[in-house]
């Protein structure tokens, strides 16, 4: 949910050309004019697909990274409350769960949900990118739960994705701390970072809408990472502080609170101290996240979710 260090003391994390794209729609097996990349899109339709009849052993689990801020689990379990405001067609038994740093994890949630009855599952990650949590860690541990019960279904759905409202909310965020930005300001677009290459093409795409929607030339815009594979931090802002900015506003494109957006501004001070970084919040518990998410498990809900194996065959 917002990239904390792991017990092992590492990081965990995770194209879209311009604002006309649509998130996941597909023609043919490519991505049609206006649609997210292939290796984003799966089934992330925007809610198209619909919702299949949910029965009496039916559950939804909102599956949210995890984290030790409290702030950042009430805007998760925010985000999750709006978003089943604004979608229909929930089964009976609605759960969140967390995939590290906080319970209850998706195993004690499967297990539970088990116990009771529950014999279909569809999992909504509420993950802004398709890359090892949504790919390796999730269906690891479903599996842990489905090989010692084969009558549990389980699916897993969309990740939220290159979704322009998403691209427009991260510039408002943007404005709502620096006001109108001006020629001579700098724009720094900070990702969690991670090591799947096609997650990576995603960011830098989504930060280039959001450069255009603040106006910022090109050559006072900048990525970097927090943790993984990228351009780290520190260095892609020396390379803008070469530029002289008046100021350089930061925009962490993170969804909650968290350890990373906490030390972000330590970060960025130990750069240059003297600078004056202006650094916005995440997207946050916004109805625009609301709204994305609930088209997502409506995309879940309606078979558009990837299946998991109970065993002994691959994902």
């Amino acid at each position: 949910m917002t990239g904390e260090k792991t017990q092992s003391g590492g990081m965990r994390g995770d194209r879209m050309p311009d604002d006309r794209m649509r998130s996941g729609q597909m023609m043919g097996g490519r991505s049609a004019a206006g649609s997210i990349p292939l290796c984003e899109a799966g089934p992330d339709a925007a809610g198209a697909v619909p919702a299949r009849e949910a029965g009496p052993d039916a559950a939804v689990v909102f599956v949210g990274h995890g984290t030790r801020s409290e702030a950042g689990c009430r805007m998760f379990l925010e985000t999750v409350r709006l978003a089943r405001e604004m979608g229909t067609g929930w089964p009976p038994v609605v759960e969140t769960a967390y995939l590290e740093l906080r319970e209850p994890g998706v195993p004690a949630v499967l297990a539970s949900l088990h116990a009771r009855g529950v014999r279909r599952v569809d999992l909504v990650p509420v993950l802004l990118f398709a890359a090892g949590h949504h790919k390796m860690d999730l269906p690891a541990q479903v599996r842990s739960v489905t090989q010692g019960h084969p009558d549990l279904v389980v699916r897993i759905g969309p990740v939220l994705g290159a979704d322009p409202r998403l691209a427009a909310l991260a510039a408002r965020r943007a404005q709502e701390a620096a006001g109108s930005l001006r020629p001579e300001d700098a724009l720094l677009v900070v990702g969690r970072g991670n090591r799947d290459a096609c997650a990576r093409r995603t960011f830098l795409d989504v930060a280039e809408a959001i450069r255009r929607r603040c106006g910022v030339a090109r050559e006072s815009f900048a990525t970097g990472v927090l943790a993984g594979d990228g351009d780290p931090l520190e260095e892609a802002a020396v390379r803008l502080l070469q530029r002289r900015p008046q100021r350089v506003v930061v925009v962490p494109y993170l969804l909650f609170d968290g350890y990373l957006t906490r030390t972000l501004p330590e970060r960025l001070r130990s750069v240059d101290a003297a600078v004056p970084w202006v650094v916005a919040g995440p997207l946050g518990a916004d109805p625009v996240v609301a709204r994305v998410l609930a088209e997502r498990a409506g995309v879940a809900m309606g078979y558009g979710g990837r299946p998991i194996p109970s065993g002994r065959s691959a994902v």
